[in-house]
């Protein structure tokens, strides 16, 4: 679910807090590369033990998780406050129907960069990219 040590141990220590907080629960967090971890999810759901927590993409992967029945409506838990919490837009990709089906555990930050030169020549003015649906008509 991650792709550097220090992410590992940020996440297996959480783990122990929790268990050393909880006792009787234990956790087991995998860690293994993102195309690997895509199989293997599909192979734990369908398994008499899923787990019952998951780390998942937003978007389409958590959307056909959610119509299989897989990821549970966090709708309840994240009214209480905890949703207010998340900079605007960074629960849009978990939310399906105005209802909340998962949690971000990062947030990354994506640019895009544009030569100037080519969209003077194209006839595009940066203004125009300022939205995803400006984007797509330039």
């Amino acid at each position: 679910m991650s792709r550097n040590d220090q992410v590992h141990a940020f996440w297996n220590n959480l783990a122990q807090d929790f268990e050393a907080a909880h006792p009787g629960y234990r956790v087991e967090i995998t860690h293994q590369p993102d195309y690997e971890y895509k199989e293997r999810l599909l192979s734990m759901l369908g398994s008499p033990t899923p787990p019952d927590i998951m780390h998942t993409w937003g978007g389409g992967h958590l959307e056909a998780l959610r119509v299989a029945g897989f990821a549970r409506d966090l709708t309840k838990e994240m009214s209480d406050g905890w949703a207010m919490e998340f900079r605007p837009g960074v629960l849009q990709s978990f939310t399906q129907d105005g209802r909340i089906y998962g949690v971000p555990s990062s947030v990354e930050l994506v640019s895009l960069w544009t030569n100037k030169a080519l969209l003077e020549k194209a006839g595009v003015k940066r203004e125009q990219l300022a939205t995803w649906d400006g984007f797509l008509r330039a």
